[in-house]
């Protein structure tokens, strides 16, 4: 580094050359503040330099201070829209601060502004699957992998497009392909656990969750989804220890009881189901799936009062539940309040057709 030292010595202090030369040192000495400090400067002596704006957009990012990264990567932008990592990074800050549709929005410039690069269309389709429409996602994704045909992280992003977008067979597809080119992926394994299960290939979900679980003993996720497994084998007692073990492990503790309760209403344990749903109900208090399963087995314990009450609680909740809006209709239907009842089917079927399910809520709980 002594050179470094001699030449920064032979600048001026306060010259272009000089502010560069420091910035640059500061930050690959990791001083990140003084390194921002030091392209504040150079952006003040240079106004117009569109690489000072980006660099100090790239700093500030590090430094996490992102509003103020994100307006210094745009003025570089509004400078030169071409800029070569100007754009880019700044679709990765608008994502830092929690602006997906931003964040998009600048993927999609561009890829416009260079559509054969790979890491570019990566950007884009994984910005897509966080926040967009799955199916554009699947597009993006597909189009990185004729970029770059042995990416695994991008298959494995590819498979949970597909199946968010209801292609879960090829899903299963993509997700192999990641695990043919990095068997040793965790989130792999479990994502193709995950996308087997919704298949009711039990089989081959279990061994793909064993291996999550192999290379990750601590992945919650996995424990959840074997007592999903477990569940749907009709195995309450084990899918309960399962979501126990998920919850010890950080799953939220709603979560693994609004599942237990779940289990036991699928295994036709009442008044078990109804205990474990009340206990979910407490710690998630606003989530009106959790009322609406809370109401049906309340019903199938003849408690329609009860019912009734977290069938309205669950549409205070979310207007929009329709399967909670059927449930209530059939509930007054059966109980003599025909009137009512009819409106509330009324309002169900207009809910149905701007946004038409496959099946609807019935009396055994089946919800979509």
């Amino acid at each position: 580094m002594i050179w470094l030292v001699m030449l920064l010595l032979a600048l001026q202090p306060d010259s272009h050359a000089a502010l560069l030369e420091r910035a640059r040192a500061l930050s690959a000495a990791g001083d990140l503040a003084g390194a921002a400090e030091a392209y504040q400067k150079l952006t003040e002596l240079e106004p117009q330099s569109a690489d000072a704006w980006s660099d100090l957009g790239a700093v500030l990012s590090r430094l996490g201070r992102h509003q103020e990264s994100a307006q210094a990567l745009e003025r570089a932008l509004e400078l030169d829209p071409a800029h070569p990592l100007a754009g880019f990074n700044l679709a990765i800050v608008r994502m830092q601060r929690g602006d997906l549709s931003g964040a998009i929005a600048a993927a999609r410039a561009e890829v416009e502004r260079r559509p054969d690069d790979f890491q570019r269309r990566s950007l884009l389709g994984s910005l897509l699957l966080r926040g967009g429409d799955p199916k554009e996602a699947v597009a993006a994704l597909g189009a990185a992998l004729k970029l770059d045909p042995k990416n695994a992280p991008v298959h494995m992003d590819l498979g949970l497009a597909l199946l968010r977008a209801g292609s879960v067979d090829a899903a299963v597809e993509s997700l192999q392909r990641a695990l043919e080119l990095d068997p040793e992926n965790v989130d792999a394994h479990y994502n193709l656990g995950a996308a087997l299960l919704k298949e009711a290939r039990y089989g081959e979900a279990e061994r793909a969750l064993r291996a999550a679980l192999e290379r990750d003993p601590k992945l919650a996720e996995a424990h959840y989804a074997l007592g999903n497994l477990a569940s749907a084998r009709g195995d309450s007692e084990s899918a309960e220890r399962r979501y126990l073990q998920a919850q010890d492990l950080g799953l939220e503790p709603g979560i693994a009881w609004f599942a237990i309760g779940l289990a036991r209403y699928k295994a036709g344990v009442i008044p078990g189901a109804i205990e474990a749903l009340r206990r979910a109900a407490e710690l998630r208090p606003q989530d009106a799936g959790v009322a609406h399963r809370l109401g049906l087995a309340l019903e199938r314990a003849d408690d329609g009062a009860g019912a009734r009450a977290q069938y309205t609680r669950a549409l205070r909740l979310d207007p929009e539940r329709g399967a909670a809006r059927y449930s209530l209709a059939l509930l007054l239907l059966r109980s003599g309040e025909r009137e009512q009842g009819r409106a509330e089917l009324a309002r169900f079927r207009a809910w149905q057709a701007r946004r038409p399910l496959g099946h609807v809520a019935d009396a055994t709980g089946e919800v979509p």
